[in-house]
C-alpha cells in the first residue's frame, strides 16, 4: 500500500460509539486428535491458530474503526502494531472422548484491547518522534514474532506423533519463548501506552487550566471593551445631540433674520412711485445695505452650521471605529475584517454627513430666498422704473426730421448734455395729430427719465415726450443697459441653486449607494461656490456615465442654450442672469423656444411655463394658458399659438411697439417671436406681423405667398418658401447682410438671429449670411444637420448622428453641449429633412 508522508500533528479519529475502554474478542475451537497426533501436539496447534486469528480480528477491529491520513505508517503496518497491543489469555485447553471412542481436544482463548491506550499510544505516534521511532522498531519485531507463530503454528499443524514427540522439548521450548517474548513486548506496548495516556492526561491538564486562564482574561477584556463601548456609545449619542442641537439652534437663527427683515419691510415708505431719482438713489443706498447684511448673515450662519455639523460627525467616526495596529492575539483574517468595518462605518457616516450638510444648505437657501425676495423686488424697481430729475430739468427739443410714412415714424431730435435722435411712432395716431405736431412742434415737452445703475448713480434711460397740443405722451427709450446689483447677481445664483437640488435630489434617489457619496461630496463642495461652478443635473449625471439621451429640439437664442429631452425634461446652459437656465424640474414637456433674458416650454396637456426676467409679465402671465400647440419667446414677450388657429401673447417693453397686438389672428399654423416684433404663418402660405416695423420687417411681409416656415429675428423677418427658397426682409442701421438669402436653394429650414440667418439645406450642410463676429456663421464644413437655430451671437446646430454642434460667442457657455447627444428616431429626422412633407395643416 501507497505510503502518505505526515501534514498534521493530530489526523486520527475514532468511533466512539464503536469503541469502549475495553474491547475483548474470544475465540474457541474443538478438534479430533488424529491417530499419527499427540493430545498435546493439538492444543499447541489450537492456542497458536486462535491466538493469531484473534490478534488479526483485533488488529482488523481497530484499522476499520480509524481514520489514517497523511500518515507515515501504512494500513497494513497499523494492523500489525494494532495486533500486538492485544493482552491474550486461554481459558481453556482440555481434552474428551466422544461416542466413536475418538479423542478431541477444545481451546478457547480471549484477547483483551484497551482502546484508550491505543488511541492514546497511535495519537503519540502521530505527534513524537520518539513514539514514532518506537512505533517503527515495534512494528519490525511484530512482524518477526507473527513470522515466528506462523512457522510454529505450520510445525504443529503438519507434525507427525513421533516428529512432535521428538522434537516437543523443542517446540513446547520455541512455543515457551514465543509467549514470554509476547507477554514482555505487552508489558513494554502497554507501559508505552499507559504513559502516553498519562501524558495526554498532563497535557489536557495544562490546556485546561491555559483554558481557564485565557477564558478569565477574555471575560475581563471582554467586560473592558462593554465599558469602553459604552463610553463610546455616550460619546456618539452626545455627538447627535450636538448636530440636533446645532440644528435647532440654525433654524432659531433663520427664523430670527426671517422677523428682522419684516420689521425693516414695514419701515419702507408705500408710496415710492412718485419719489425722484435722487430719493431713489437714497433708498436704494439704504436698501442694498440691508440686503447685504441679510445675505451675509445666511452665508455665516449656513458656513457655521455645516462647521459644526462636520466636527460632530467626525468625532463620531473616530470614537465609532479601531484605529489600532493589529493586535497580537488577531489573526490577519479577523485584523482585515476590522478594517473593513471601520472602512464601512466611515463610508456610512461621511454619506450621513454630507447628506445633512446638503439638506440644511438648501433649507438655509430656501428661507434666505424667501426673506430676500421682497427686498430684491424693491432693489429692482429702483433699477427698472424709471424716475423724472426731482429739479424738474427739461431736455431741449430741436426740431423733427423727415418722417417715414410708410415705416409710421418720424425722427426727433433733443438734446440734454449731448443729442440723441429719437423714434417716434405714430401708428395709433391720426394724420390730424401728426400734421399738428409738425405744425406745432414748439409744444413737445421732453423731460429725461432716469434709473438707478449699479453704482448708485442716476443713468439716463429714457425721455418722456409730450405734445401739448395733441395731448399725447409716450416714453422713448434710449440704448442704455443698466447693470444689476450685486445683491440681486446673488440671489439669483442662490435661487439657480435651489431650483437645480430638486433636479439633483431626484437623480441621487436613483443612484447606488457607492455613487451618493462622491455625489454629495461634489454638491456641498461646490455650492460654496458661484453659479457657474455649481452642477448641473446633466454635469452629475455625466460624472457616473448615467447622461440621458436628448432628443425633438435644440433652441438656442440670447446668450443661453436649451435642449428638450426625450422623456420630457430641459437641460440648458449659457447666461443665467435672470434664472432663464432653471429649467431642470420641468417636466412632460413637448416643445420650447428661448429669447433673451427668458425660456417658454410648451407642456404634453396644453400648457406653457417659464423661467428668466418676468419683467412685462411676459413669463408669470403664462400661466393661464390653455390649448396652446405652439410657443414662440420674443426679446420681451411671449407668443402662444392656439389649437383653434388663434394666438396669444404677453410682454411688451417700456415702450409699447404692439407687437402682442395678435388678438384678431385667424388660421395661424405657426409662430415666431422676434425682438420687438411677432409673425405668423397663415394656412393658406401667407405671413403676417405685428411690432416694431423699423426696416420694413413686418409691413414687408404681406405680400409674401407659399411660405412654409417663419423666423423672427433681431431686426429682420425670414420666410422659407415651399419650392426651397429663401425671403428676408428688414435690417439694422448697419446692414450686416443678414437678409441676403436670395440666392439660397434646397432650404428645408431656417432661424433668424440676431444680425444672422442660418438656413438647413436638403443634402445635411448648413449656410449662414449676416454678422460673423464671433464666428457664429462659420458652419461651412456642417454636415449630417437635421435642424439649426440662431441665437444672439451663436449658431446651434442638430446632427443625424444625434450630436449637436456649436459656433460663435461662448461668453456665458452657451456653446458647451458637445456633452449633449440627441437621438432622433428615423421618423423625427425625415420630417426635418424633407421640407416637401412640412404640414402646416
Amino acid at each position: 500500500m501507497k505510503k502518505i508522508f505526515l501534514t498534521v500533528l493530530s489526523v486520527l479519529f475514532f468511533n466512539v460509539f464503536c469503541f469502549a475502554q475495553i474491547k475483548i474478542f474470544e475465540k474457541q475451537e474443538e478438534s479430533v486428535v488424529q491417530k499419527d497426533q499427540s493430545v498435546n501436539q493439538v492444543i499447541s496447534y489450537l492456542k497458536q491458530k486462535l491466538t493469531r486469528e484473534a490478534q488479526e480480528e483485533a488488529g482488523t477491529f481497530i484499522t476499520t474503526n480509524l481514520k489514517i491520513e497523511n500518515c507515515q505508517i501504512t494500513k497494513d503496518e497499523f494492523k500489525s502494531f494494532a495486533d500486538s497491543m492485544s493482552k491474550i489469555t486461554v481459558l481453556e485447553a482440555s481434552s474428551f472422548t466422544k461416542e466413536q471412542d475418538d479423542q478431541y481436544v477444545k481451546v478457547k482463548i480471549k484477547v483483551n484491547i484497551d482502546t484508550d491506550n491505543v488511541k492514546a499510544y497511535l495519537e503519540k505516534i502521530m505527534q513524537d518522534n520518539k513514539y514514532k521511532e518506537q512505533a517503527q522498531k515495534a512494528i519490525k519485531k511484530t512482524e518477526r514474532l507473527k513470522k515466528d507463530n506462523l512457522e510454529l503454528e505450520n510445525k504443529l499443524k503438519t507434525a507427525t506423533k513421533q516428529e512432535y514427540e521428538q522434537y516437543e522439548q523443542v517446540l513446547s521450548l520455541q512455543a515457551q519463548l514465543l509467549v514470554e517474548e509476547q507477554k514482555q513486548r505487552e508489558l513494554k506496548l502497554n507501559k508505552m501506552a499507559v504513559e502516553a495516556k498519562e501524558e495526554f492526561a498532563r497535557t489536557e491538564q495544562d490546556q485546561n487550566k491555559k483554558e481557564m486562564k485565557r477564558q478569565k482574561e477574555l471575560n475581563a477584556l471582554k467586560k473592558q471593551m462593554e465599558q469602553e463601548n459604552l463610553k463610546i456609545q455616550q460619546k456618539i449619542a452626545q455627538e447627535k445631540d450636538n448636530i440636533k442641537k446645532a440644528d435647532l439652534e440654525n433654524q432659531a437663527k433663520i427664523k430670527e433674520l426671517e422677523n428682522k427683515a419684516k420689521e425693516k419691510q414695514q419701515s419702507w415708505k408705500t408710496n415710492t412711485g412718485k419719489i425722484s431719482i435722487n430719493q431713489a438713489i437714497q433708498e436704494a443706498t439704504k436698501l442694498k445695505q440691508e440686503t447685504a447684511e441679510i445675505i451675509n448673515k445666511f452665508e455665516t450662519l449656513s458656513k457655521e452650521n455645516e462647521e459644526k455639523t462636520l466636527k460632530s460627525y467626525n468625532e463620531t467616526i473616530k470614537f465609532s471605529c479601531k484605529t489600532k495596529k493589529k493586535d497580537k492575539r488577531e489573526t490577519d483574517e479577523e485584523y482585515i475584517a476590522i478594517l473593513e468595518k471601520n472602512k464601512q462605518i466611515t463610508e456610512k457616516f461621511e454619506q450621513e454627513t454630507e447628506e445633512n450638510i446638503f439638506e440644511n444648505k438648501i433649507r438655509n437657501i430656501k428661507s434666505m430666498l424667501t426673506t430676500l425676495k421682497p427686498f430684491i423686488e424693491k432693489l429692482q424697481y429702483f433699477q427698472t422704473t424709471n424716475f423724472y430729475d426731482g429739479n424738474n430739468s427739461k431736455a431741449e427739443f430741436i426740431g423733427i426730421e423727415d418722417e417715414n410714412s410708410d415705416k409710421e415714424y418720424f425722427v426727433i431730435e433733443v438734446k440734454y448734455k449731448k443729442k440723441y435722435k429719437l423714434n417716434y411712432n405714430f401708428s395709433d395716431l391720426g394724420k390730424e395729430k401728426v400734421k399738428l405736431m409738425h405744425d406745432k412742434a414748439n409744444q413737445f415737452v421732453i423731460e429725461p427719465l432716469f434709473s438707478v445703475n449699479d453704482k448708485l448713480k442716476k443713468e439716463l434711460v429714457a425721455f418722456n415726450v409730450k405734445h401739448l397740443g395733441t395731448k399725447t405722451e409716450r416714453n422713448i427709450g434710449i440704448s442704455a443697459t443698466i447693470k444689476q446689483f450685486d445683491e440681486i447677481n446673488i440671489f439669483n445664483i442662490y435661487k439657480q441653486k435651489y431650483e437645480n437640488q430638486q433636479t439633483i435630489s431626484k437623480i441621487i434617489l436613483e443612484l447606488s449607494n457607492d455613487h451618493k457619496l462622491k455625489i454629495f461630496t461634489k454638491i456641498t463642495d461646490l455650492l460654496k461656490n458661484k453659479m457657474r461652478s455649481f452642477p448641473t443635473a446633466i454635469e452629475i449625471n455625466d460624472d457616473l456615465n448615467e447622461l440621458n439621451k436628448l432628443s425633438v429640439a435644440v433652441s438656442a437664442e440670447g446668450m443661453h442654450t436649451v435642449g428638450l429631452k426625450k422623456d420630457g425634461t430641459v437641460v440648458a446652459v449659457g447666461n443665467n442672469k435672470c434664472g432663464q437656465c432653471n429649467v431642470n424640474n420641468w417636466e412632460d414637456i413637448v416643445a420650447i423656444s428661448a429669447e433673451g433674458m427668458h425660456t417658454v416650454g410648451l407642456k404634453k396637456d396644453g400648457t406653457v411655463v417659464a423661467v428668466g426676467n418676468n419683467q412685462y409679465g411676459k413669463c408669470n402671465d403664462v400661466k393661464n394658458w390653455k390649448d396652446i400647440v405652439a410657443v414662440s419667446a420674443g426679446g420681451e414677450h411671449t407668443v402662444g399659438l392656439k389649437k383653434d388657429g388663434t394666438v396669444v401673447a404677453v410682454g411688451g417693453t417700456i415702450y409699447d411697439y404692439g407687437q402682442c397686438n395678435v388678438e384678431k389672428w385667424e388660421d395661424i399654423v405657426a409662430i415666431s417671436a422676434g425682438e420687438r416684433h411677432t409673425v405668423g404663418l397663415k394656412k393658406d402660405g401667407t405671413v403676417v406681423a405685428v411690432g416694431n416695423n423699423q426696416y420694413g420687417k413686418c409691413n414687408d411681409v404681406k405680400n409674401w405667398k407659399d411660405i412654409v416656415a417663419v423666423s423672427a429675428g433681431g431686426e429682420h423677418t425670414v420666410g422659407l418658401k415651399k419650392d426651397g427658397t429663401v425671403v428676408a426682409v428688414g435690417g439694422t442701421i448697419y446692414d450686416y447682410g443678414q437678409c441676403n438669402v436670395n440666392n439660397w436653394k434646397d432650404i428645408v429650414a431656417v432661424s433668424a438671429g440676431e444680425r444672422h440667418t442660418v438656413g438647413l439645406k436638403k443634402d445635411g450642410t448648413v449656410v449662414a449670411v449676416g454678422s460673423n463676429e464671433y464666428g457664429q456663421c462659420n458652419v461651412k464644413n456642417w454636415e449630417d444637420i437635421v435642424s439649426v437655430s440662431a441665437g444672439r451671437e451663436h449658431t446651434v446646430g442638430l446632427k443625424k448622428d444625434g450630436t449637436v454642434v456649436a459656433v460663435g460667442s461662448n461668453d456665458y457657455g452657451q456653446c458647451n453641449v458637445k456633452k449633449w447627444s440627441i437621438n432622433l428616431t428615423k421618423k423625427s429626422h425625415n420630417k426635418l429633412a424633407k421640407f416637401e412633407n412640412l404640414n402646416h395643416k
